[in-house]
Formats: C-alpha cells, structure tokens, sequence
C-alpha cells in the first residue's frame, strides 16, 4: 500500500486506521494494572453462529445460559465454551476464543441428524449430543484434549443422563471415547491435579462418590462417598494446593487429595464471604498467587486464601472504567478462566455480549469511603506520596491516612489514588 503525502481518501484512511489497530489489539494484556478489568471490543460469541442454526427453544444463547460451562487451553491459550441441551440447543458445536487474536472460531460444526437414541449420549454421527455442561467439562493438557465426563441434561428431554466420556482431539479434528466415568448426574464436579496429571471428579446426587481418572492409562478409581449432603449443579469445582475445593449457593467444600478415601471437610471460611452465596460461580486457581479465585459477575473478584480460610476482594485498580455484566442467570462454571502466559483471566457471561480479561490484584479492595483522618506518621513528616498505590515515605505504612479531600480505604495495604497526603505528623 502507497500513500500519498496529503492525499487521504476513505480507502486510505480506513486501511490506516486498521493497521494501526492491530497493535492495540496484540498489547491487550501488556500494560494491564493489578486490579483492572478490560472489555475486549467485538468478541460476541454469536458473531461465528453456524447458518443455518440447530434447532431449539433458546438458540445459539444456550451454548451459554443452558447450565453450560468451559475449559482452557493452555497449549493453544484459548477459552473453551460447549454447551446447549434439553430443549434448549440441539448444536454441540465447540467454540473457541484465541487469547492471540482476541476473536471466536467455531471449531467444529453442528451435528446435521440430531436424532438417534438419546440415552446413547450421542447422534448418529457418533459425536456427543449437546447437553448442559455444568461443570463436568475439562481440557486435559497430558492428552491435549477437550473432555466431557458423562453428560446431563441432554437434547431433546433433558431428562436422561450417560457416564460416557467423550474427548475432543484437536490436531485428528475429531472426538474419540474413553472409559465410562463412574459417576455422573446434574451437578457432578470435575478438576484437573497438574501436579499429578489426575483428573478428579465428584458425582452429583447424595452420598455419591469421589472418582479418579488417570488420562495416561484411561483407568478410573473409586473412593470416598460424600457425606456433606446434596452436591448439585450449584458447586463449582478447582485444584489446588493438593486439595480438591468446590464453592457455591452457601457452602464451601474441601476434598484432601492426599487422602481421597475420606470424606469431604465442609469449611466454615472468613472476610469477604459474599461470593459463597453466589450460584455456579467461576471458581479457579492461581498458581501465582496461590490462591483459589472466585468470580460472579460484575467488578468484584474474591481471592480465597486456605490456610486462613480467608476471603478477600481483588482492590481494582484506581483507574479501572470497566464492570462486566452481570453473571448468567444459569451460572457461570468455567466460562471463568487463568490464562498462565499472561497471569491474567478470562470471563464471559452471554453470546452476544463481549469478552472480559482481568489482572489480578492481591491487595484487599476498599469496603468503603472514610472521612478525613489523621495520618500517623514520624513527627519529621509531614507528608507522605502515593505511588502505584501505596504510601511511601514511612515504613512500616500507617493504618490511618488523610488527605486534602475524602479518600478511599479502609486499612494497611489498601490502594490509594497518586497523589499527596498531609497529616498532622502525631508519632504513635
């Protein structure tokens, strides 16, 4: 492409202005502050529906808002969304959003003949039927695969479940079986252990069991019954830590890997506790930060830590203008993810709503405004500087702060707009 000095037309101009987009695009993740969310411009998943659309009461909406959950990709960094069922969605097409490119890719295309015998868990294709996905579906990264392990909620009737696990190989294009989970049902949970290379999975119901599967011999084993009560399609379930923990609707579960064979511990936990009320919610681990991260919409991130059994909100960054939307009335599951090569996650809440990605901040968020206080410092300071959100110039930091105008905070460690803050300089 030539262009002319002084000449611009609307072809030259368009073709400008796309070029020089590309980079902002590519830089998404690169100049991220710790507690700053970003909405990715143009990311609706329905933008790659397939023409003509599968039958069904909701439409390409299921792929998310019938129970329907998703996966990661480490090794290609993409989010993973399957969903749809009963008679909501008959497409059990899988859909793809690339961390590189910041677009959807409908990675396979519809079965045509829906038919079939629906308690066989597929059509007559041989591919997986569409279904609720809940929390049951999982990338396995020592296969490099995309698994369901049995299904629930299945088209047409939603009425009839299978233990038959179903794994999609990238690089083939095609799914393949493996051996029948050993549990299933409406709410059955499952996690990957990477540092095991196990897949764990609870089944859904009262007093089902805790499984495992080795990918690397297709081998399940059968352990612990639960005896915390109904696990349903409320829970979310992560690994971490060697610990198996679940989340959602009022309760929080915890399952020691090293001892598989006993129950689960129903924990009582602390601080920001919100989010334990939440239904479905996205719930992973952060290696980084060795915290179990929790999400349900809208700005708020709560960070588990459990070894305290301490909850606490993500503190966004002063400079944050972007609040997701609202969670999906039927749950969020993983459409929540970590991406590990950016140490940054990834949320999405509707087909036809845009992509969210998070940096996460490890500091507690503010819990409300105080009026003016007074700054405890060392007599010889009279003012201390807020730089990247925290006070400098007295160590240790002060637990009271004021300024020349109402502050945002609450205590030590909270983030603080840059700025000066003067205080009558009173030692104690």
């Amino acid at each position: 492409m030539e262009f002319q000095p002084g000449v611009w037309t609307m072809r030259t101009l368009s073709a400008f202005l796309c070029i020089t987009a590309i980079p902002a695009l590519a830089d998404m993740f690169s100049d991220m502050k710790p507690g700053e969310w970003r909405e990715i411009p143009n990311s609706q998943l329905e933008s790659v529906r397939p023409t003509p659309l599968p039958s069904g009461n909701t439409g390409i909406g299921a792929v998310m808002d019938a129970w329907s959950g998703g996966a990661y990709d480490s090794k290609r960094d993409r989010l993973i969304v399957w969903g749809g069922g009963h008679s909501d969605y008959a497409g059990n097409e899988i859909y793809t959003f690339d961390v590189a490119t910041l677009k959807w890719v409908r990675l396979t295309d519809p079965s045509s003949d829906i038919g079939g015998d629906e308690s066989s868990g597929v059509y007559p294709d041989g591919k997986p039927r569409s279904r609720h996905t809940y929390n049951y579906v999982n990338y396995i990264p020592s296969l490099d695969r995309f698994c369901t392990f049995g299904g629930a909620g299945l088209y047409p009737s939603g009425q009839v479940g299978t233990d038959r696990v179903d794994c999609y190989d990238f690089d083939a294009k095609k799914w393949e079986n493996k051996a029948d989970a050993l549990v299933s049902g409406t709410g059955s949970m499952v996690a990957y252990d990477p540092a095991s290379g196990q897949l764990w999975m609870q089944g859904a119901g009262n007093a089902d069991y805790f499984t495992q599967w080795n990918p690397a011999t297709n081998k399940w084993t059968k352990h612990t019954i639960s005896d915390q009560g109904w696990v349903d399609y409320y829970f979310t379930g992560a690994i971490g830590a060697g610990k198996f923990v679940a989340v959602g609707d009022g309760t929080v579960l915890e399952w020691d890997l090293s001892k598989p064979d006993s129950p689960p511990v129903k924990l009582t936990t602390k601080g920001e506790t919100a989010i334990v009320g939440a239904s479905c919610p996205g719930f992973v681990y952060d290696p980084v930060s060795k915290n179990f991260v929790a999400w349900a919409g809208g700005k708020d991130v709560y960070l588990l830590d459990l070894p305290t059994l301490t909850w606490k909100r993500s503190a966004l960054y002063t400079g944050n203008s972007v609040t997701p939307t609202a969670a999906n009335h039927n749950g969020t599951y993983g459409r929540f993810q970590y991406i590990p090569s950016k140490n940054a996650f990834i949320a999405v809440n509707e087909t036809n709503e845009n992509v969210y990605v998070f940096k996460l901040n490890t500091l507690p968020a503010v819990t409300g405004i105080l009026p003016a206080a007074r700054l405890i410092a060392p007599p010889a300071q009279k003012a201390l500087r807020a730089v990247n959100g925290r006070l400098i110039g007295v160590q240790p930091l002060p637990t009271e702060f004021s300024g020349t105008e109402r502050t945002h905070g609450t205590v030590l460690g909270m983030r603080l707009p840059a700025g000066i803050y003067f205080g009558d300089a009173t030692a104690r």
